[in-house]
């Protein structure tokens, strides 16, 4: 039905961010990928809410394919759209790689 909806209006965000999230809970990643790129592309035209959920989705596909600058990038525009988005800033610290912790002064 996503399908569907996105080919009588292809300029859905919305229909392509399910496409991308469906996709992605069945592990279809490469389809994951282009719809969640899809979602992204067209979020401009929606709310900052939206395009922060789209840009969170697309890390989290971009994670699960093993492409963490990629989704590093994606969770930071994710917050800059919404800073209070809780699913990008989990994410972002995710797929930062950690500093090694300095050792205490005695």
């Amino acid at each position: 039905r996503l399908e569907r909806a996105v080919s009588i209006d292809p300029t859905s965000t919305y229909g392509y961010y399910y496409l991308a999230r469906v996709k992605l809970l069945r592990h279809e990643m490469n389809q994951a990928v282009g719809f969640a790129g899809r979602a992204v592309a067209l979020s401009g035209r929606a709310d900052r809410g939206w395009q922060s959920r789209a840009y969170t989705l697309q890390g989290e596909v971009f994670e699960g394919v093993g492409r963490y600058r990629d989704a590093r990038e994606s969770y930071t525009r994710a917050l800059r759209a919404d800073s209070t988005n809780l699913s990008a800033r989990v994410g972002l610290v995710r797929v930062t790689p950690s500093q090694p912790i300095a050792p205490l002064a005695e």
